[in-house]
């Protein structure tokens, strides 16, 4: 029963490790959408301050009308207007947030699972304790979107499958193994769809 529970402890290292993965590419992402938000509503906010704080030395600067001027500041307040409406409505920032927090919670869970897949003296009790504590930080965590999940997966894969081959050389050009390596496995895809497998 121990080998089937360090088996199971095995398993679920790869799975929490690709969890993580998966949590930390949607934490990146969405922090890059909320940041490319916050400059599009701090650009468009000076270009308004600009227009009506300083309209005439901005027309001549510019070469532009009076009436075009109060035509570009109207827009920019209603770019700003409507962008700050959508920031509030997709909440990019706060499910960020909410990855990187599953993230860290994995990342803990991961290292457990690791020392006990390590330790070969460890009782079936405490495997089976390690295990059902895993299950339980699991289940708070925010779910990864049905539809990214095959990318994420992809992604996590390919990141092992890279590392493994820079652990052996490290000054390869990352860009060109990558297609290297995607040069090599896709038609084996093609073949093993083929087969029917």
């Amino acid at each position: 029963m121990t080998t089937s529970l360090h088996d199971e402890i095995g398993r679920r290292h790869r799975v929490t490790d690709q969890m993580m993965s998966a949590h930390s590419a949607l934490r990146d992402r969405y922090a890059r959408r909320a940041l490319v938000l916050d400059l599009l509503i701090l650009t468009l906010s000076a270009v308004l301050c600009a227009l009506v704080f300083a309209p005439q030395a901005l027309s001549d600067s510019l070469g532009i009308s009076k009436v075009a001027a109060g035509v570009l500041a109207g827009w920019a307040s209603v770019g700003v207007f409507v962008l700050a409406i959508l920031q509030l409505r997709i909440g990019w920032k706060e499910t960020g947030a909410v990855h990187g927090n599953a993230t860290a919670v994995l990342a803990e869970t991961k290292a457990q699972l690791g020392m006990l897949r390590r330790n070969t003296i460890a009782g079936a009790e405490e495997l089976s304790r390690a295990l059902d504590a895993a299950t339980l930080r699991a289940q708070g965590l925010v779910a990864i979107p049905e539809g990214s999940f095959l990318e994420l997966k992809a992604s996590h894969l390919q990141k092992v499958l890279l590392s493994r081959v820079l652990d052996r050389y490290p000054f390869a050009n990352r860009t060109l193994l990558r297609l290297a390596l995607a040069w090599r496995h896709t038609p084996g895809a093609v073949r093993h769809t083929e087969g029917g497998e």
